[in-house]
Protein backbone atom coordinates (compact mmCIF):
# COMPACT_ATOMS: atom_id res chain seq x y z
CA UNK A 1 0.00 0.00 0.00
CA UNK A 2 1.62 3.42 -0.83
CA UNK A 3 0.33 5.16 2.31
CA UNK A 4 2.52 2.40 4.22
CA UNK A 5 5.91 3.88 5.56
CA UNK A 6 9.06 3.69 3.44
CA UNK A 7 11.66 1.87 5.43
CA UNK A 8 15.55 2.57 4.09
CA UNK A 9 17.15 -0.16 2.75
CA UNK A 10 20.45 -1.89 4.46
CA UNK A 11 22.39 0.28 1.79
CA UNK A 12 20.63 3.62 2.12
CA UNK A 13 20.80 3.14 5.48
CA UNK A 14 24.76 2.69 5.02
CA UNK A 15 25.23 5.52 3.32
CA UNK A 16 22.88 7.95 5.52
CA UNK A 17 25.20 7.01 7.90
CA UNK A 18 28.39 7.65 6.47
CA UNK A 19 26.46 10.84 5.57
CA UNK A 20 25.59 11.93 8.91
CA UNK A 21 29.19 11.01 10.50
CA UNK A 22 30.52 13.93 8.36
CA UNK A 23 28.10 16.28 9.94
CA UNK A 24 29.86 18.30 13.33
CA UNK A 25 26.62 17.45 15.92
CA UNK A 26 22.92 16.55 15.73
CA UNK A 27 20.52 19.07 15.50
CA UNK A 28 18.45 19.55 18.62
CA UNK A 29 14.64 19.67 18.44
CA UNK A 30 12.71 20.42 21.55
CA UNK A 31 8.85 18.82 21.21
CA UNK A 32 6.39 20.43 23.06
CA UNK A 33 3.47 17.67 23.22
CA UNK A 34 0.07 19.21 24.06
CA UNK A 35 -1.35 17.00 26.73
CA UNK A 36 -4.56 18.94 27.48
CA UNK A 37 -7.06 17.28 25.37
CA UNK A 38 -5.26 13.68 25.10
CA UNK A 39 -5.22 10.73 27.65
CA UNK A 40 -2.37 8.14 28.41
CA UNK A 41 -3.01 6.36 25.46
CA UNK A 42 -2.16 8.98 23.04
CA UNK A 43 0.52 10.24 25.20
CA UNK A 44 2.19 6.46 24.39
CA UNK A 45 1.65 7.03 20.87
CA UNK A 46 3.84 9.79 20.51
CA UNK A 47 6.24 8.77 22.91
CA UNK A 48 6.62 5.91 21.48
CA UNK A 49 7.66 7.43 17.92
CA UNK A 50 9.62 10.07 19.31
CA UNK A 51 11.86 6.75 20.89
CA UNK A 52 13.21 6.28 17.28
CA UNK A 53 16.71 6.70 17.31
CA UNK A 54 17.63 8.68 14.02
CA UNK A 55 21.36 10.04 13.68
CA UNK A 56 21.63 13.71 13.11
CA UNK A 57 18.65 14.67 14.90
CA UNK A 58 17.67 14.12 18.66
CA UNK A 59 14.82 15.32 20.39
CA UNK A 60 13.89 17.07 24.41
CA UNK A 61 10.14 16.30 25.55
CA UNK A 62 7.98 18.58 27.12
CA UNK A 63 4.80 17.98 28.49
CA UNK A 64 1.96 21.14 28.16
CA UNK A 65 -0.27 20.50 30.58
CA UNK A 66 -3.65 21.51 32.41
CA UNK A 67 -4.95 20.72 36.00
CA UNK A 68 -6.72 17.84 34.26
CA UNK A 69 -3.39 16.25 32.87
CA UNK A 70 -2.56 13.40 36.01
CA UNK A 71 -1.28 10.58 33.63
CA UNK A 72 2.13 11.18 32.84
CA UNK A 73 4.92 9.22 34.07
CA UNK A 74 7.06 10.29 36.52
CA UNK A 75 10.52 12.69 35.48
CA UNK A 76 8.70 14.10 31.95
CA UNK A 77 8.93 17.79 32.20
CA UNK A 78 5.35 19.54 32.19
CA UNK A 79 4.99 23.33 31.68
CA UNK A 80 1.03 24.20 33.08
CA UNK A 81 -0.25 26.35 30.44
CA UNK A 82 -3.92 27.01 32.54
CA UNK A 83 -1.61 28.76 35.34
CA UNK A 84 -1.92 32.44 35.56
CA UNK A 85 1.57 32.50 34.58
CA UNK A 86 1.77 29.72 32.03
CA UNK A 87 2.56 30.81 29.11
CA UNK A 88 5.45 32.49 30.29
CA UNK A 89 7.01 30.13 31.65
CA UNK A 90 7.07 28.35 28.33
CA UNK A 91 8.65 31.52 27.82
CA UNK A 92 11.30 31.22 30.14
CA UNK A 93 11.93 27.53 28.92
CA UNK A 94 12.56 28.35 25.00
CA UNK A 95 15.05 31.27 26.24
CA UNK A 96 16.88 28.47 28.88
CA UNK A 97 16.92 25.66 26.07
CA UNK A 98 19.61 24.69 24.14
CA UNK A 99 17.59 23.39 21.15
CA UNK A 100 18.25 24.37 17.54
CA UNK A 101 14.30 23.88 16.62
CA UNK A 102 11.26 23.95 18.17
CA UNK A 103 8.11 21.59 17.45
CA UNK A 104 4.23 22.18 18.61
CA UNK A 105 2.37 19.07 17.97
CA UNK A 106 -0.70 17.22 20.05
CA UNK A 107 -0.30 14.42 21.92
CA UNK A 108 -1.78 11.61 19.71
CA UNK A 109 0.60 12.71 16.80
CA UNK A 110 3.05 10.07 15.74
CA UNK A 111 6.26 11.33 14.25
CA UNK A 112 7.48 9.18 11.14
CA UNK A 113 10.63 7.15 10.80
CA UNK A 114 10.83 8.17 7.29
CA UNK A 115 10.03 11.82 7.92
CA UNK A 116 12.79 11.90 10.59
CA UNK A 117 14.84 10.64 8.43
CA UNK A 118 14.49 13.76 5.74
CA UNK A 119 14.81 15.86 8.51
CA UNK A 120 18.20 14.57 9.68
CA UNK A 121 19.81 15.57 6.33
CA UNK A 122 17.66 18.30 5.74
CA UNK A 123 18.03 20.69 8.83
CA UNK A 124 22.02 20.54 8.38
CA UNK A 125 21.15 22.21 5.38
CA UNK A 126 18.45 24.97 6.50
CA UNK A 127 20.40 27.71 7.89
CA UNK A 128 18.34 29.76 5.67
CA UNK A 129 15.12 29.35 7.12
CA UNK A 130 13.44 30.51 10.19
CA UNK A 131 10.59 28.08 9.43
CA UNK A 132 10.17 24.22 8.43
CA UNK A 133 7.08 22.72 7.58
CA UNK A 134 6.46 19.46 6.27
CA UNK A 135 3.73 16.94 4.67
CA UNK A 136 1.02 15.29 7.07
CA UNK A 137 -0.71 11.78 7.07
CA UNK A 138 -3.93 11.68 8.23
CA UNK A 139 -5.04 8.37 10.70
CA UNK A 140 -8.78 7.18 10.03
CA UNK A 141 -9.96 3.99 12.22
CA UNK A 142 -6.79 3.95 13.49
CA UNK A 143 -5.18 3.61 10.19
CA UNK A 144 -3.33 5.87 8.12
CA UNK A 145 -5.89 6.47 5.38
CA UNK A 146 -5.65 10.11 4.03
CA UNK A 147 -2.79 12.80 3.07
CA UNK A 148 -2.14 16.71 3.20
CA UNK A 149 0.85 16.98 1.01
CA UNK A 150 1.01 21.10 1.03
CA UNK A 151 2.99 23.12 -1.20
CA UNK A 152 5.66 25.29 -0.98
CA UNK A 153 4.70 28.70 0.80
CA UNK A 154 2.03 30.58 -0.13
CA UNK A 155 0.54 33.00 2.07
CA UNK A 156 -2.98 33.73 0.74
CA UNK A 157 -3.17 30.27 0.82
CA UNK A 158 -1.72 30.08 4.61
CA UNK A 159 -4.37 32.37 5.15
CA UNK A 160 -7.18 31.43 4.67
CA UNK A 161 -6.40 27.90 5.32
CA UNK A 162 -4.41 28.09 8.83
CA UNK A 163 -6.32 24.79 10.11
CA UNK A 164 -4.52 22.80 7.19
CA UNK A 165 -1.40 24.49 6.73
CA UNK A 166 -0.12 25.35 10.47
CA UNK A 167 0.60 22.46 12.02
CA UNK A 168 3.70 20.68 12.04
CA UNK A 169 6.25 23.84 11.98
CA UNK A 170 9.72 23.56 13.10
CA UNK A 171 10.73 26.82 14.18
CA UNK A 172 14.13 28.15 14.63
CA UNK A 173 14.77 28.83 18.51
CA UNK A 174 17.22 31.87 17.96
CA UNK A 175 14.13 33.48 16.10
CA UNK A 176 11.63 32.90 18.29
CA UNK A 177 13.79 34.54 20.87
CA UNK A 178 14.90 37.56 18.68
CA UNK A 179 10.75 38.26 17.83
CA UNK A 180 10.57 38.38 21.48
CA UNK A 181 9.46 35.17 22.22
CA UNK A 182 5.32 34.02 22.27
CA UNK A 183 2.82 36.60 22.59
CA UNK A 184 1.35 36.50 26.01
CA UNK A 185 -2.07 37.41 25.18
CA UNK A 186 -2.53 34.67 22.93
CA UNK A 187 -2.62 31.38 25.47
CA UNK A 188 -4.85 28.74 22.44
CA UNK A 189 -2.55 30.19 19.91
CA UNK A 190 0.59 31.20 20.49
CA UNK A 191 2.16 29.21 17.63
CA UNK A 192 0.29 30.49 14.81
CA UNK A 193 0.54 34.43 16.16
CA UNK A 194 4.42 33.43 15.69
CA UNK A 195 4.12 31.98 12.38
CA UNK A 196 1.96 35.52 11.16
CA UNK A 197 4.50 37.34 12.38
CA UNK A 198 7.56 35.49 10.73
CA UNK A 199 5.29 36.21 7.43
CA UNK A 200 5.22 39.46 8.07
CA UNK A 201 8.97 39.87 8.95
CA UNK A 202 10.77 37.31 6.70
CA UNK A 203 8.59 35.43 4.62
CA UNK A 204 11.43 34.05 2.97
CA UNK A 205 12.72 32.06 5.50
CA UNK A 206 10.00 30.12 5.52
CA UNK A 207 11.05 26.48 3.92
CA UNK A 208 8.69 23.54 3.05
CA UNK A 209 9.97 19.92 3.22
CA UNK A 210 8.47 17.75 1.20
CA UNK A 211 8.00 14.27 3.06
CA UNK A 212 5.66 13.45 5.85
CA UNK A 213 6.70 13.94 9.18
CA UNK A 214 3.57 13.48 11.26
CA UNK A 215 0.61 11.06 11.39
CA UNK A 216 -2.36 13.25 12.95
CA UNK A 217 -5.96 12.02 14.04
CA UNK A 218 -7.28 15.37 12.92
CA UNK A 219 -6.47 18.96 11.63
CA UNK A 220 -5.75 21.14 14.72
CA UNK A 221 -7.70 23.72 15.17
CA UNK A 222 -6.70 27.31 15.58
CA UNK A 223 -8.76 29.52 17.91
CA UNK A 224 -9.15 32.82 17.40
CA UNK A 225 -8.01 32.67 13.95
CA UNK A 226 -10.19 35.48 12.43
CA UNK A 227 -9.28 37.93 14.99
CA UNK A 228 -5.33 37.43 14.82
CA UNK A 229 -5.61 37.15 10.93
CA UNK A 230 -7.09 40.42 11.17
CA UNK A 231 -4.89 42.14 13.25
CA UNK A 232 -2.12 40.61 10.73
CA UNK A 233 -3.76 42.43 7.95
CA UNK A 234 -4.38 45.58 9.41
CA UNK A 235 -0.12 45.69 10.68
CA UNK A 236 0.28 44.97 6.71
CA UNK A 237 -1.45 47.88 6.07
CA UNK A 238 -5.16 46.46 5.13
CA UNK A 239 -6.88 48.91 7.49
CA UNK A 240 -10.40 47.85 6.07
CA UNK A 241 -9.96 44.16 5.41
CA UNK A 242 -12.52 41.92 6.40
CA UNK A 243 -12.06 37.95 7.49
CA UNK A 244 -15.03 35.63 6.63
CA UNK A 245 -16.01 32.21 7.54
CA UNK A 246 -17.15 29.89 4.58
CA UNK A 247 -19.63 26.82 4.72
CA UNK A 248 -16.02 25.09 3.46
CA UNK A 249 -13.94 25.64 6.38
CA UNK A 250 -11.34 27.79 4.98
CA UNK A 251 -11.85 31.89 5.97
CA UNK A 252 -12.50 34.12 2.97
CA UNK A 253 -10.08 36.92 3.01
CA UNK A 254 -10.87 40.48 1.72
CA UNK A 255 -8.46 43.11 1.50
CA UNK A 256 -10.34 46.24 0.32
CA UNK A 257 -7.81 47.82 -1.41
CA UNK A 258 -7.50 51.55 -1.14
CA UNK A 259 -6.04 51.77 -4.80
CA UNK A 260 -6.05 49.12 -7.36
CA UNK A 261 -2.69 46.97 -7.39
CA UNK A 262 -1.07 46.12 -10.45
CA UNK A 263 -1.05 42.94 -11.35
CA UNK A 264 1.68 40.91 -13.08
CA UNK A 265 0.96 38.57 -15.91
CA UNK A 266 4.01 36.29 -16.59
CA UNK A 267 3.56 34.26 -19.67
CA UNK A 268 6.24 31.95 -20.38
CA UNK A 269 6.28 32.39 -24.66
CA UNK A 270 7.30 29.16 -26.68
CA UNK A 271 6.12 30.02 -29.37
CA UNK A 272 4.60 32.32 -31.30
CA UNK A 273 0.87 31.08 -31.73
CA UNK A 274 0.21 29.85 -27.89
CA UNK A 275 1.45 33.61 -26.76
CA UNK A 276 -0.67 35.05 -29.31
CA UNK A 277 -3.79 32.93 -27.80
CA UNK A 278 -3.08 32.91 -24.21
CA UNK A 279 -2.66 36.89 -24.68
CA UNK A 280 -6.08 37.43 -26.78
CA UNK A 281 -7.82 35.54 -23.43
CA UNK A 282 -6.46 38.04 -21.35
CA UNK A 283 -7.54 41.08 -23.23
CA UNK A 284 -10.97 39.65 -23.56
CA UNK A 285 -11.68 37.72 -20.77
CA UNK A 286 -10.17 39.63 -17.73
CA UNK A 287 -12.85 43.36 -16.58
CA UNK A 288 -9.84 44.51 -14.41
CA UNK A 289 -7.39 46.99 -15.86
CA UNK A 290 -4.66 47.48 -13.88
CA UNK A 291 -2.51 44.86 -15.25
CA UNK A 292 0.59 44.12 -17.44
CA UNK A 293 1.91 41.44 -19.40
CA UNK A 294 5.15 39.86 -18.91
CA UNK A 295 6.40 37.76 -21.85
CA UNK A 296 9.19 35.88 -21.82
CA UNK A 297 11.30 32.29 -22.20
Amino acid sequence: MWLSEPRLRPAQQRLLSEYLTTQVTASRCTVFIDARNGDREAWDITLQSLNLSVAGVSWQIVALTDSQVNYLPAGTTQLRLDLTEGLAALNNHIYESESDWLLFIDAGCQLLLSGIHALSTTLHQASQYNALYTDIIYRIGGKPRGTLFRPDFNPDFFLSSPDQMSSGWLLRREWVIAAGGLNLTCSEAFEFELQLQLIESAIDTIGHLSEPLLQVARARRNHSADQLLLAHLHRRGFHQAEVLPTRQGPWQLKYHHQSKPLVTVAILAREFNSVSRCVMAVLESTGYLNYELDCGR
